[in-house]
């Protein structure tokens, strides 16, 4: 009797959590409206990675509203990001939008010339830019 209660007990239980719920979860999906990068071109100063380009990415919601502490993925192919939060630069960043729904990051160089490639990623977008890298004339 004791054991047909507690299963009882178990079946009413899962019945109720899983059968009942039918709610559903709506992920709302960002554009990137606007990226800035300056500047587009960084010349290599040897031994040191202080040449820089600040990228800047605008986040929107679907009414063209600014997005506010949504994250934003920077990814790219050379040289190093770098967020004013963080401590050490990476090839990736994920950086949290402002008031104004503007995240970004620095871009350093790291004495390897070429075309840095950004990927930029919002839930529902995502945009490439492009950053050259040269040696000093």
């Amino acid at each position: 009797m004791r054991t047909t209660r507690y299963l009882f007990v178990l079946v009413l239980f899962f019945i109720t959590i899983f059968g009942c719920d039918e709610r559903t979860v709506e992920v709302e999906e960002y554009t990137i409206d606007t990226v800035t990068v300056s500047p587009d071109t960084i010349v290599i100063v040897p031994g040191n990675t202080q040449s820089d380009s600040k990228i800047v990415a605008t986040i929107m919601d679907e009414d063209d509203f600014p997005v506010e502490n949504e994250n934003v993925r920077f990814e790219t192919n050379l040289g190093k990001l770098l967020h004013l939060g963080a401590r050490v630069g990476d090839i990736y960043q994920n950086v949290m939008t402002d008031e104004n729904g503007e995240a970004d990051v620095y871009l350093y160089e790291q004495d390897v010339a070429g075309m840095a490639q950004i990927d930029i990623a919002v839930y529902g977008d995502s945009q490439t830019v492009h950053v050259m890298i040269v040696n000093p004339e």
